[in-house]
């Protein structure tokens, strides 16, 4: 009878250790499943620098000058007009809350 007993215990701590294994794969699944979601549909601030490259080296170098009153503009993948902007007097023209994807930013010679 003892060992029908120890059977049955060992069985049913079998049973349990593999509901604990079934939750914490589901808790795993779950939370990769929210992180995805999560970095699909990721949204960050787009912003342009718009200058004069004084010594032409093609990237910005700290004190070169910011140009104010630029139109910046964004398109999706489909050339639609999304966001329109000017720079600012520092020469940022600054997008909020895009999501993430491709995108085409248009500058207008000033």
């Amino acid at each position: 009878m003892a060992i029908t007993h120890t059977s049955h215990r060992a069985r049913r701590l079998q049973a349990r250790r593999w509901a604990a294994v079934a939750a914490i794969a589901l808790m795993l699944s779950t939370l990769l499943a929210l992180f995805g979601a999560r970095v699909a549909g990721a949204v960050g601030d787009l912003t342009v620098r718009v200058y004069t490259d004084s010594n032409r080296n093609g990237q910005y170098d700290s004190g070169e000058p910011g140009l104010s009153g630029v139109p910046v503009s964004v398109f999706n993948t489909d050339n639609n007009l999304l966001y329109s902007v000017n720079t600012d007097s520092s020469g940022l023209a600054t997008f909020p809350n895009v999501p993430n994807g491709d995108y085409r930013v248009e500058v207008t010679n000033p």
